[in-house]
């Protein structure tokens, strides 16, 4: 759980302690994707250099 409030805060900058537990779940979908789209993308920038 302090890994996915982490997420939160980090890639979208929202207190997690402010959701309701629905909420908090789609949340933590959408910090992953954010996570894993960024880090794709700066696989992609290094490839093409």
């Amino acid at each position: 759980m302090l890994l996915a409030d982490s997420l939160i805060r980090a890639y979208l900058h929202i207190d997690p302690a402010t959701l309701g537990d629905e909420e908090w779940g789609l949340q933590v979908v959408l910090a992953e994707w954010v996570k894993y789209d960024f880090i794709k993308s700066m696989g992609d920038l290094w490839q093409t250099r």
